[in-house]
């Protein structure tokens, strides 16, 4: 999945100063790393602060932007773990099951990251959570392995990561307790 913007040209007409002809618009195809530069909350999101622009842009490079529909499943909790999302449009939900019942862990909004447990677990580790979309939800797909390489270069990368799985495992845990109580 590709992001498009319109690219205009105008250019003023002579006899009045104020009245603009449009003399070309064209529909740009951009890459991942392009439309990060164009999206000031994106390209200004905690995971990217402090990186180098070489590291960024390999690290934008590796991502795949899949859409997904309302509702629709990203992952199951219980699937293997091989990838990290980052949203770039719409917002997450994270749920865990006990049992037959399901409750919403967490919201992961425009900019942030999931399923971060695929960088900081072994490769093939089974997932704690599923995710799915809250709305029409656009998450770049990066490869959990390629992500680590680039993540020895910019520690800062692991420990965003270990800080927002910190937070979520206490939601996670917190949450199961309440409905094994049930």
């Amino acid at each position: 999945m590709e992001h498009y913007f319109v690219a205009v040209q105008s250019q003023r007409l002579p006899a009045t100063n104020e009245k603009v002809r449009v003399s070309r618009v064209e529909l740009k195809r951009l890459g991942l790393a392009e439309f990060v530069r164009c999206d000031e909350l994106l390209s200004g999101c905690e995971l990217f602060q402090g990186l180098p622009p070489a590291l960024l842009e390999a690290l934008l490079v590796l991502g795949t932007v899949r859409r997904f529909t309302p509702h629709a499943t990203v992952y199951g909790q219980g699937d293997s773990s091989r990838s990290i999302f980052w949203v770039v449009r719409g917002e997450a939900a994270l749920q865990v099951a006990a049992g037959i019942q399901v409750a919403e862990v967490g919201r992961v909004p425009r900019g942030e990251v999931f399923g971060e447990c695929a960088a900081l677990g072994a490769n093939g580790a089974l997932r704690e959570s599923s995710a799915r979309a809250r709305e029409e939800l656009d998450a770049a797909e990066f490869p959990a392995e390629a992500f680590l390489a680039l993540a020895e270069k910019a520690p800062r990368l692991l420990s965003h990561l270990h800080a927002v799985r910190s937070r979520r495992r206490a939601a996670h845990d917190e949450m199961l307790a309440f409905l094994n109580r049930w």
